[in-house]
């Protein structure tokens, strides 16, 4: 009967079928279908537009609930006890700041997400 032999994807190295790990390179064989990635990619973009459009949706779209969720708190709070005591421009102004903030944020996670995935 004869051997099965299969090549390492990773060496190169003509190697029993058998064999959990490559004993040239020492890398697992389980076929690269097999391993899924951590994280699905996010789209940048959108999760950025997400945060721009409502201050923390960009990171609840990444799936960082407590994150996106001290987003909304701290502007609403900052809203609240400030709101006596700013003009309409002026709560304008610090709602843009917590979008902008909030965007740029969703911009860093999405990319960090994206980079651990692959």
């Amino acid at each position: 009967m004869e051997k099965k032999t299969k090549y390492c994807p990773f060496c190169g190295n003509e190697i029993d079928s058998a064999y959990l790990n490559c004993p040239i390179c020492g890398k697992s064989q389980y076929s690269v279908m097999e391993i899924k990635p951590k994280h699905k990619k996010k789209n940048m973009l959108l999760a950025v537009f997400l945060s721009l459009l409502f201050t923390g949706l960009g990171q609840a779209y990444l799936r960082q609930w407590f994150r996106g969720l001290a987003f909304i708190i701290s502007a609403f709070s900052i809203v609240l006890f400030l709101g006596p005591y700013l003009t309409d421009e002026e709560i304008m102004i610090v709602g843009v700041f917590f979008g902008i903030l909030s965007a740029i944020d969703a911009y860093f996670l999405a990319k960090k997400i994206n980079q651990s995935s692959v």
